[in-house]
């Protein structure tokens, strides 16, 4: 058996050591033992013999003193001579006072010469002053000694023998096999590398050493298992985790990876263990490689967010960032490393980038890239800048579009509008779209300063054919406004500066070219002027309706009055609402403004019901486009529903924009609206899309002709004529569909006569009466009901100037 020379070997060692402990204490104890035992035995035999000598040499004294001085010493010798019979006396003499012998044995020798261990004297009476000296040695007492020696020798050698046999015996049994099978259990827990636990159990404490030792190892077979396990579970996230992990020892050698790592690479385990870094890796441009390196291999403390490029076996790269962490357990030399693959997130970077500075419906840059290309302007030369200039487009007519043909129309006019405007440049210039119709253009190494004008007037051109949007056309013009970088110094300023120049085509008629000059700043000032006091006047109700008759031009009656609106400003009077109406277009104001006056108008119908509707006459106010929305309408139809009477002397004005809008169920909530008693009044007839051809589904009560169809109808004429005619055929069919036709802009005699040939029932203007504040309206009409009770038909009106 292979195990069993160092199982043996090791018992014996330890037996030996045993033995080596044992045996000299046991020979040690045994001698003493013996040499005590030894020591009291022959001290006693000693005793006994010289008290046997001294009562042989006593009774002899007694003899010698018994013999008579005439026998002399031939019978004290014979006495003498009996001594010499005990083994142990060696001789005896009698001496006289002076030591002379007076009698020997054995004769005539005495002891002279005799080698003796003791001796026993006693005092003689005869002869008188003499002593008997008996003297003896110890040879019997010695030959029994050495026959001691020896069988205690013996006695000794054959215990340690026996001990020695009983001490193996024992400690085979008691310590050996639990020993041996202890032993056998760690080695084969060494070899096999799990624990194994002991069979045999000795009740002593041994076997409570094997007990621990045997719970020892159930705990390390436990602890074994859950290492397993956790080395398993360790294994698996190490090779299955989505991220790219592997190790690398001091000299950034790759010494292991992921199963994950080697999936994305597409490499093989044994193409990169044993492989440098930076045949896999590379890092940013301008950083130094062995730097890098150097920083990983060197880490004591974990690292963040190391950029490289990671090149995968097929060829591809992909950006990575590494987290390092140094293994504790290796003082620091080995490294795991983490690589976070940021390619998606890099890819999404620039598309979130290209997002952020892209107009999505036209591709075009949006407002922000182009203030990016704008800035890039500023890193370019002088003489670059000087020749750079930017038009700021927007489209005319677009909202309109937008809203007759819906908003899908109108996106598809954009992307063919941007298709225009890019047709029109060259490559070197840039195209952005500012958002909702207003574009950018950004001209680049112009030579001369007209020529930007050269391409304004181009795009003009190409935006004189219409849009065909399915099955329809739509015509938009574009105002231009241009300004050069050598206006101002910061590019971003720009901008604005052309926005202020598109702002001056906007107020010259539209659909033309406009350059930045250093007066367009003060126009716009004006207009921040006009917002903020329109502010201020929703702020502090200073807002007025001054009303215009609207009268029956067959009776002269007034039928109702047209709120008209006003701003009362402190510095600058009453306002016309041209100006105010233009402001708050422009800057989101007007629905406030509407609100306020569908408000005011409800108000003034309700606190005068006895001189409206009670007398068959209406208040009319106009709605704007914006304002006809869902939230809006329905809180003014419940507000009409509420008060029936007030709704029958409510008139709404709306225009054609707003009948064409495709973003809101306008006919729908026209129709609720009319439902409540109220009426609708189509404004400013025959200034946009309408047409006779339509007119029957406009679902209006009332058709207001614009005042710049009415102006100069009585003038011999080709346009005059062609709008009597128009007028005519529009009043027989608003006739037929029982529409009443108001005509407005009335001043002078002829118009009105003009227009009661042509059939027109109802008109208002200069020739009735100017706009006229509320109070003065109403007495106004008190006026003219009170001069009208005694006449039956015609009315004479006092103008209001």
């Amino acid at each position: 058996m292979p195990n069993s020379k160092p199982e043996t070997s090791g018992t014996t060692r330890l037996l030996t050591r045993f033995l080596r402990l044992l045996l000299p204490v046991f020979l040690l104890a045994s001698s003493l033992g013996l040499y005590v035992l030894g020591a009291f035995t022959f001290g006693d035999e000693r005793a006994n013999i010289a008290m046997r000598i001294g009562n042989l040499t006593a009774r002899t004294a007694n003899a010698i003193n018994k013999i008579p001085d005439n026998l002399g010493n031939h019978q004290r010798n014979a006495v003498l001579s009996l001594l010499l019979a005990d083994p142990a006396v060696a001789c005896a003499v009698i001496v006289d006072e002076n030591k002379n012998v007076l009698a020997a044995a054995p004769a005539r020798i005495g002891c002279r010469g005799a080698e003796t261990a003791a001796q026993a004297e006693v005092k003689l009476q005869s002869p008188a002053g003499s002593s008997l000296c008996v003297k003896y040695n110890l040879t019997e007492l010695e030959d029994r000694g050495q026959l001691f020696r020896i069988f205690t020798l013996m006695a000794l050698l054959g215990s340690l023998v026996v001990a020695a046999a009983a001490s193996w015996f024992s400690f085979r049994v008691t310590v050996g096999k639990p020993v041996n099978a202890l032993l056998s259990a760690i080695r084969t827990t060494h070899l096999l590398g799990r624990p194994t636990k002991v069979a045999l159990v000795p009740d002593d404490e041994l076997g409570s050493v094997i007990h621990a030792f045997n719970d020892m190892q159930d705990k390390l077979e436990g602890e074994s298992r859950r290492n397993t396990e956790a080395l398993r579970r360790l294994d698996y996230i190490y090779n299955e985790t989505p991220a790219l992990m592997f190790s690398i020892d001091a000299d950034g050698v790759i010494v292991h990876a992921s199963g994950h790592w080697l999936d994305e690479t597409g490499y093989r385990r044994e193409d990169i263990v044993g492989a440098p870094l930076q045949q896999f890796l590379t890092v940013s441009p301008g950083e130094d490689f062995p730097t890098v390196k150097r920083t990983i291999v060197e880490a004591a403390r974990p690292l963040r967010d190391i950029p490289f490029t990671l090149t995968c076996k097929n060829g591809d790269r992909k950006d990575v960032l590494m987290a390092v962490v140094p293994d504790i357990e290796a003082d620091h030399v080995a490294k795991l490393c983490v690589l976070s693959d940021i390619s998606g997130l890099k890819n999404a970077q620039v598309e979130l980038r290209r997002q952020a500075v892209t107009d999505h419906l036209t591709g075009l840059p949006n407002r922000q890239g182009l203030f990016e290309h704008l800035s890039s302007i500023k890193r370019t030369t002088p003489s670059e800048v000087e020749g750079c200039a930017l038009l700021f487009i927007d489209l005319d007519n677009f909202k309109t579009v937008n809203d007759t043909l819906g908003h899908a129309a109108g996106d598809q006019l954009l992307k063919a509008a941007a298709g225009r405007l890019r047709n029109c440049i060259s490559r070197k210039d840039s195209l952005a779209r500012l958002g909702g119709d207003e574009f950018a253009v950004v001209l680049h190494g112009l030579r001369q300063p007209n020529d930007a004008t050269i391409v304004a007037d181009r795009i003009i051109k190409s935006f004189v054919n219409p849009f065909r949007i399915g099955e329809a056309s739509a015509l938009v013009g574009t105002s231009i406004g241009i300004a050069h970088f050598s206006e101002s110094e910061n590019n971003d300023d720009i901008l604005r500066l052309a926005d202020l120049a598109m702002y001056q085509s906007k107020q010259s008629g539209k659909n033309c070219v406009s350059s930045y000059s250093s007066d367009l700043t003060a126009k716009v000032v004006s207009r921040d002027i006009m917002v903020r006091k329109i502010r201020d006047a929703l702020t502090e109700d200073r807002f007025v309706f001054h009303f215009q008759p609207i009268v029956d031009l067959g009776t002269m009656r007034p039928v109702g009055m047209e709120a008209l609106l006003r701003l009362n400003c402190p510095n600058d009077g009453l306002m016309a609402p041209y100006e105010i109406i233009k402001a708050a277009e422009e800057t989101g104001l007007i629905g406030r403004i509407t609100s306020w006056g569908v408000a005011e108008g409800l108000s003034v119908a309700q606190d005068h019901l006895d001189r409206l509707a009670d007398r068959g006459r209406y208040i009319s106010i106009n709605l704007s486009p914006k304002q006809i929305t869902f939230e809006f309408m329905s809180e003014l139809i419940s507000r009409l529903r509420a008060n029936p009477r007030v709704a029958k002397s409510m008139v709404f004005e709306i225009t054609e924009t707003a009948l064409f809008r495709q973003d809101e169920d306008v006919s729908g909530m026209l129709a609720e609206l009319r439902a409540t008693g109220a009426r609708i009044a189509l404004d400013d007839f025959g200034t946009g899309y309408s047409s006779l051809g339509h007119i029957h589904r406009f679902p209006v009560d009332i058709i207001k002709l614009d005042r710049s169809f009415v102006s100069g109808l009585g003038h011999d004429s080709e346009d005059s004529r062609r709008r009597r005619a128009l007028i005519k055929a529009t009043a027989a069919l608003a006739n037929e569909l029982n529409m009443a036709i108001i005509a407005e802009g009335i001043e002078d005699n002829e118009s009105l006569g003009v227009i009661l040939e042509l059939g027109i029932r109802y008109g208002q203007g200069y020739l009735f009466s100017t706009p006229m504040p509320g109070s003065v309206a109403l007495d106004w009409l008190d006026t003219f009901d009170s001069e009208s009770a005694s006449e039956t038909n015609v009315v004479r009106l006092n103008r209001m100037k």
